[in-house]
């Protein structure tokens, strides 16, 4: 298995800066405060294979998928606090 690092201000710069579309599959879990992301996958530009936008909502869990743009990524590599992630009809704090 090969690692790498990133530079996480350098992949914010990119994606507050990028014009392309990305490809998110997300899972969040309800707590008392709302949403609260707990995995995200995300390809940006090239859309996946046999790709639908879906949304699975339960009591305390959310499965969606959905395009947005790469942009809204950003806010996960955020040093801010209290940031908010959209995708489709759910936000979550980070």
């Amino acid at each position: 298995m090969n690692a790498s690092n990133i530079d996480l201000e350098v992949l914010h710069h990119d994606l507050e800066t990028s014009e392309k579309k990305a490809y998110v599959r997300a899972l969040a879990v309800r707590t008392e405060a709302g949403w609260e992301l707990h995995h995200c996958w995300a390809l940006i530009g090239a859309q996946p294979p046999k790709w639908s936008e879906d949304l699975w909502e339960y009591q305390d869990y959310a499965f969606i998928a959905r395009r947005v743009p790469a942009t809204e990524l950003a806010v996960l590599t955020s040093r801010e606090t209290g940031s908010i992630f959209t995708v489709g009809p759910l936000a979550s704090g980070r």
